[in-house]
């Protein structure tokens, strides 16, 4: 009979500080209006945003006991995750409203995260965990006038915690379970906090999961050829994020790095074991990011990044059959992606009309590397496949500006209907250039 075990931990410590204390009436409900900032690039009640969203808050992320982006979104309308149910560390792909997986754009603090080294270009969100995650906003359809093309099926922003109470913040989360006999879960979460009384903040946050004895494949013991030599996969995350940065009601400034490790077990193919097949990946993303007020009305903001991934698939000469036959084969796989995102934007915004105005350059570089050998009946045969010589990469440029424009603007009694119009003149260095529109009424039936 399978044992099945769960417990969570979790700790909690901040330095205590002297505050005055405010009497309020505690009968009385006290609800802060919750805003995304996503959907517009500006901050927006859900209410005002003609758009279909969700937004997931650092609470409704600790009480689920989730650990990833997969889990998280596969809960949600319109998003179907491919691999979510699959062994921890598989390849997933998301899909958002019947669009390709390349085809949704996934964003930590506004900075697009994908795989220029896969076919497709879309990232494998097994990679992206919760850690150091404040809240992650989703809107679904068409954004390609705020995001780039990318963006047909929609956009998931994972913004990280920013500064905490003033003083030093501590929070430690230990997880452990198991799936049955041999196997076993664990996890561990560090996220210290610094934050200044005048708005400087510092964050370190450290992540760790082990997962063992899982095994992806059928039992082939009762086969006549099969033998009892089960390959237990299992897997490795470990993440460690930095970020340093000052806000206060005039200016947000804030750089971070972020570094993503993952150690998976594969097998062969479907329903088949290799004991002797893994995949090794990592990720360096660097950030930076600048918001000024110029005036209340007048906001001007710049950012940034750079993110290098690296995928390595060794598939050496493993066991096949009860005999301790070989396959005689061996593979060695490696994958470079480089990305460099710069972005700048000025959003003014007037009673009646809103205005947001910006540019940006993105850059995608790759390369890739395979080795092949294999020792078969009729010799040996070995092939290498390198593309660095052909130097693959790709720019595009873009200006894009929306408007939103309240009905009260033309007549006071129209204040329910707004219309959103919005262009993107985009370049790119090997399609050309195409020019995108916007076209996107609103109608509020009721008011909160």
């Amino acid at each position: 009979m399978k044992l099945v075990l769960f417990f969570y931990l979790s700790f909690f410590f901040m330095n205590l500080t002297f505050c005055q204390v405010v009497k309020n009436d505690s009968t009385k409900l006290y609800q802060m209006n919750e805003v995304i900032i996503t959907a517009t690039r500006s901050e927006k009640e859900p209410f005002d945003v003609g758009k279909s969203i969700s937004l997931i808050s650092q609470s409704q992320i600790k009480d689920s006991y989730i650990s990833n982006l997969a889990e998280v979104a596969s809960s949600e309308e319109s998003i179907y995750i491919v691999g979510a149910g699959q062994n921890y560390g598989m390849n997933q792909s998301i899909f958002m409203r019947g669009a390709n997986s390349n085809q949704t754009t996934i964003m930590i603090d506004g900075i697009r995260i994908a795989d220029p080294s896969s076919v497709n270009n879309s990232v494998n969100i097994s990679e992206l965990t919760l850690s150091n995650i404040d809240r992650i906003e989703i809107v679904r359809g068409l954004n390609s006038i705020l995001y780039g093309s990318s963006a047909i099926g929609g956009v998931i922003n994972m913004m990280s915690k920013k500064k905490e109470k003033p003083g030093l913040n501590l929070t430690l989360n230990l997880n452990a379970g198991s799936f049955g006999k041999g196997t076993s879960l664990s996890s561990e979460e560090l996220f210290l906090n610094y934050t200044s009384d005048i708005g400087f903040y510092s964050n370190i946050n450290l992540y760790n999961s082990n997962i063992k004895g899982i095994d992806a494949t059928i039992d082939t013991a009762a086969t006549a050829s099969g033998f009892n030599k089960r390959d237990k996969d299992g897997s490795i995350h470990q993440d460690i994020v930095g970020k340093l940065g000052f806000a206060n009601n005039v200016l947000d400034i804030c750089g971070s790095f972020k570094y993503t490790a993952q150690k998976v077990d594969l097998d062969k193919r479907a329903y088949v074991d290799d004991d002797n097949y893994k995949m090794n990946s990592e990720r360096n993303l660097l950030s930076y990011g600048l918001s000024y007020h110029i005036q209340k009305n007048l906001n001007l903001k710049f950012e940034g990044g750079y993110s290098k991934i690296l995928r390595t698939a060794v598939d050496d000469s493993s066991i096949v059959d009860g005999y301790s036959t070989f396959d005689h084969t061996y593979v060695d796989e490696r994958y470079k992606g480089k990305t460099f995102t710069n972005e700048i934007q000025l959003h003014a915004e007037f009673p009646s009309i809103e205005f947001l105005l910006g540019g940006s350059i993105y850059e995608e570089r790759m390369n890739s590397k395979l080795y092949y050998y294999f020792n078969g009946t009729f010799g040996v045969y070995e092939s290498l496949d390198d593309l660095d010589t052909l130097k693959l990469n790709t720019t595009t440029n873009s200006i894009f500006c929306r408007a939103n424009i309240n009905g009260n603007y033309v007549y006071d009694k129209l204040n329910n209907i707004s219309l959103a119009l919005g262009l993107r003149y985009l370049s790119h260095s090997s399609f050309g250039t195409k020019l995108l529109y916007e076209i996107n009424p609103q109608l509020k039936i009721n008011s909160l």
